[in-house]
């Protein structure tokens, strides 16, 4: 495999073979290639349905996400964010450092689960961010989007958009997912946004009441959308 990614010869399927077993293996990855690597990972991912393959294929979507922003760069980098280099969670292992990526976002297409029609938006003024936060084990992580929308009237939306967040199962059930929403919601209010929101996606869907419930615990209101189930919060 190592000859496919250096010729023109990749296959993308073998390069996510190894990579699940190897995730060094990412570094010698192009750009081009990780991309691939990614949307084949993110297809078969609903195909699979063993817990440990999964956990595996959740963990090299994230750090293919990671490669993908910049690696190396971090919250400093991009002055128009407030957001800061690293967060401090609780773990039963003692406090975790996650380590923050960030890189400028090419699209708005989740401004219309706030309501706001794509066509309704000044391109050139709107502005966004992703966010990836994450330990170093790839266990647990939050993967955000802030925006900066402005309507073609001049009125500008402030949100913070939850993108997906994980926990692996040897890790859940002692507060690092409640930590993890509140570091979206520090990262919302540090940038004046005026609403944090998610759709609703359970990784099982027999979740999808208890996941209704812990959002609603936390301050959420629960829509049904066009697009599906979305979770608001004003700040």
């Amino acid at each position: 495999m190592r000859e496919s990614m250096e010729g023109n010869d990749f296959y993308a399927d073998e390069a996510l073979a190894e990579c699940l077993d190897f995730p060094e293996m990412l570094e010698e990855l192009t750009r081009e290639q990780a991309l691939e690597v990614l949307r084949l990972a993110e297809a078969r991912i609903f195909e699979i349905y063993d817990h440990d393959i999964k956990a595996k294929y959740q963990r090299l979507i994230q750090q293919i996400k990671t490669k993908l922003l910049g690696g190396a760069s971090d919250a400093a980098q991009i002055p128009s964010a407030n957001i800061q280099d690293s967060y401090v969670i609780d773990t039963p292992e003692g406090k975790t450092t996650l380590r923050v990526t960030v890189g400028n976002l090419g699209n708005f297409h989740q401004a219309a689960l706030l309501g706001v029609p794509i066509m309704d938006l000044n391109r050139k003024k709107s502005v966004g961010l992703a966010c990836n936060i994450n330990d170093k084990q790839h266990r647990f992580w939050i993967n955000l989007k802030m925006f900066g929308l402005v309507r073609k009237n001049g009125t500008v939306v402030r949100a913070v958009f939850i993108a997906d967040w994980y926990v692996s199962p040897g890790m859940r059930d002692c507060g690092i997912g409640r930590q993890l929403q509140e570091i979206a919601e520090k990262i919302a209010r540090d940038n004046r946004c005026t609403t944090i929101f998610s759709q609703l996606v359970p990784e099982d869907p027999k979740d999808l009441e208890r996941l209704k419930a812990a959002k609603r615990k936390m301050g959420y209101k629960i829509q049904e959308t066009q697009n599906g189930l979305v979770a608001k919060k004003r700040m």
